[in-house]
């Protein structure tokens, strides 16, 4: 790529971005399920019908559209991510990470100068993981869940495992997932209070949910587990070798404990998904990353044994997916 043509990307990101933020507040994919003409969409929205087929045609040129005859409809391989009606819909999860990844964007010489900033930086506490819960859960919906099972495929032990823990697992998707594929298998997710109170225990009636602070070994369930699952849930740990000491602890005699998540490499330049996707946090304070073999030396430092690293591609960025065991006495 000409390094001008990736000047003139950068130049029309901002303009993509808000014409998709556009699109899924206004339900303009949902209006587009079918063709429907630029005017029918503004009839029926309230909206300038002549800048409504401007709009239009720009989300046909980046692709989320397709025009014919002067009538827009939802690209199929897009409309399972752009449909309310889906049960694979981003459209939440893309509403609320390009807040969180964006809080602040405005003010960013004033952040990276070190001088104070009128815009809130986004606080990964009780509440913020409370409000997040849907989101999560779209997410895991849409494509994370079929992405962390075809990860746990990766491991020998996988189709030997029959009791799994889902360490801040955030939803109960993994777990539903897992049990199609292993309709007698025991799956418990474990996560804070407030985000296991946020779930519907109505959504599933196979999974146990316990609540607790990994932080605090004494509210872990005591299993033991075959498999304990850490993906995108370890960044909070106060000590991360003793929550992994203490996860040991839970797994069966020739268990594994598994991490899925983002590796930092080139002195924390890439991946650009990760590093680019988590610059407004960072210069925030909220640094959360993991470099490189952190988590596997944090494997070796807890005692597990038989340690192995796997980078898995997925859509959302590569991830390592790290997993130690428990030996038999």
């Amino acid at each position: 790529m000409h390094p001008v043509t990736q000047l003139f990307d950068l130049i029309e990101g901002p303009i993509r971005y808000g014409l998709v933020q556009w699109a899924f507040e206004k339900g303009v994919f949902d209006q587009c399920e079918q063709p429907v003409t630029a005017e029918e969409l503004a009839d029926g929205l309230g909206l300038n019908p002549t800048n409504t087929e401007r709009a239009l045609q720009a989300l046909t040129a980046c692709g989320f559209l397709v025009a014919k005859n002067a009538r827009f409809r939802v690209d199929a391989a897009f409309a399972p991510y752009a449909l309310r009606s889906s049960p694979k819909c981003f459209a939440q999860t893309f509403l609320d990470l390009g807040h969180t990844r964006h809080a602040g964007l405005a003010e960013l010489s004033r952040l990276i100068d070190g001088r104070s900033c009128d815009a809130p930086p986004v606080t990964f506490d009780a509440d913020h993981w409370c409000k997040q819960q849907r989101s999560l859960a779209t997410f895991h919906k849409s494509v994370a869940a079929h992405e962390m099972v075809r990860a746990l495929h990766h491991l020998p032990e996988w189709p030997s495992v029959r009791t799994i823990l889902d360490v801040g697992g955030g939803s109960l998707e993994l777990g539903e997932t897992i049990l199609t594929e292993k309709p007698d298998a025991h799956v418990m997710l474990f996560d804070i209070a407030p985000l296991v109170a946020a779930l519907d225990p109505e959504d599933s009636v196979s999974l146990d949910i316990c609540a607790g602070n990994y932080n605090e070994e004494t509210s872990l369930p005591d299993g033991p587990f075959d498999l304990i699952w850490c993906s995108m849930s370890l960044y909070f740990a106060c000590e991360l070798e003793q929550v992994l000491k203490a996860l040991k602890k839970r797994l069966s005699p020739g268990g594994v404990l598994v991490s899925f998540h983002e590796d930092l490499t080139e002195d924390r330049c890439a991946p650009s998904r990760h590093v680019v996707g988590r610059t407004m946090p960072a210069l925030h304070g909220k640094d959360l990353s993991f470099a490189n073999g952190a988590i596997a030396t944090a494997f070796r430092s807890s005692g597990l044994k038989g340690i192995t690293s796997d980078l898995i591609e997925t859509p959302f960025g590569p991830f390592r997916l790290d997993a130690g065991r428990k030996r038999f006495p």
